[in-house]
């Protein structure tokens, strides 16, 4: 049976002594495994799923989307500095239009309010909240080589800034019938994504300024706490990462725990993301040894992925794990292939790659493959 995308709620299988049953099995397979390898883990519920198209932040969907019958859901961003450009003052008028246009159709809203490092407004820079200094070491980044500064992840006024974002962008979306999934960001120094700035001088300061797996893992809990109650008819999702081991831990250890939490506490209302989806991701099919990657297979089908480029771009075959030459049709189609082997419930592709001749037929593919899983 075919859910429809429009609920509101989350379709629960089975009865609260079923639920407590899964769980308790659950626990028992985790005591002791280890994180890098996958377990057999099987979900029961139902989660937004399909292709969503990644559009670029603060720009207008492009038309053509809205009407891709392939496409399940578009997801839509914008960034806290444009969002509230002065403290207490907010802008909602991108946000507005994209949501009345897709309204108009039958597709999803992936919501991605970035407030990263790249993201973050000045007037809370300039407020003297503690700041972690580093330079841009992603060469992929329009701000390279740049300086920049960033609250700690734990720091208590930054938090609540945070929250109140959060929480005005909920009383103003959650009611939207199209938005069935919010991002929550905790380890971001660069964007919406998992970003721990990791060189010898970064350790240096982390640990200067008092970091802790402790702190980082509270960190997310709270803002995982704050968009589950300001989005209550929304999936929340959260895309995790490696902590750099010389910080003293497992990589593993705070995405896993954070991941853990958010899973008992929201049943049925959480995935985990990875956002650097490519040609050289390990391949569950092949391999066990998954690394981070962990996370997603185990918590399949509450999990999803990105793609960590887009596939058009074969100057640096960066989806391809930057081996040369590249071609952007097989490029495309073998990193699809990686995704759906995660059973992961949807796929964020480049809006480029689904509006390309070469992705026109791998994504009604892909599509295809969704709604057969779908429908079993």
């Amino acid at each position: 049976m075919k859910i429809s995308y429009k609920e509101k709620q989350i379709s629960i299988l089975g009865n609260q002594r079923f639920f407590v049953l899964v769980i308790a099995l659950l626990i028992s397979a985790f005591a002791g495994a280890k994180d890098e390898e996958p377990q057999p883990i099987s979900r029961q519920y139902y989660y937004p799923g399909g292709i969503f198209a990644l559009t670029k932040s603060g720009r207008p969907v492009p038309e053509k989307l809205l009407t891709n019958p392939s496409v399940s859901g578009i997801v839509v961003r914008d960034r806290w500095r444009k969002l509230a450009p002065a403290e207490g003052q907010y802008n909602w008028s991108y946000l507005d239009n994209q949501f009345a246009r897709i309204n108009r159709t039958n597709k999803q809203i992936s919501l991605i309010l970035g407030y990263g490092g790249l993201s973050i407004p000045d007037w809370l820079l300039s407020k003297g909240i503690r700041l972690f200094n580093f330079t841009n070491a992603n060469a992929f980044s329009r701000a390279y080589r740049q300086k920049i500064s960033i609250p700690l992840f734990w720091d208590v006024e930054a938090l609540d800034y945070k929250k109140q974002l959060i929480s005005h962008a909920g009383a103003r979306y959650t009611n939207q019938p199209g938005l069935t999934m919010v991002t929550a960001q905790c380890a971001n120094a660069l964007t919406g994504d998992w970003n721990i700035p990791k060189n010898e001088q970064d350790i240096e300061q982390w640990l200067e300024l008092g970091y802790s797996s402790e702190k980082l893992i509270s960190a997310c809990k709270e803002i995982i706490d704050a968009t589950m109650q300001a989005f209550p008819k929304q999936v929340v999702k959260m895309a995790v990462g490696p902590v750099p081991a010389k910080l003293g831990d497992k990589p593993t250890k705070v995405a896993t725990e954070v991941v853990n939490y958010a899973m008992e506490r929201y049943p049925g209302r959480f995935i985990v993301q990875r956002n650097n989806l490519s040609a050289v991701t390990p391949d569950p099919r092949k391999s066990k040894q998954l690394g981070v990657w962990s996370v997603i297979w185990n918590n399949r089908p509450a999990s999803a992925a990105q793609m960590l480029w887009n596939a058009s771009n074969t100057k640096s075959c960066r989806l391809n794990g930057q081996r040369k030459p590249c071609d952007s049709a097989m490029m495309l189609q073998q990193v699809i292939k990686i995704g759906l082997a995660y059973e992961v419930s949807h796929l964020e592709i480049y809006a480029i790659d689904l509006l390309s001749p070469y992705g026109a037929q791998i994504s009604r593919d892909t599509a295809l493959e969704f709604d057969g899983r779908r429908n079993n």
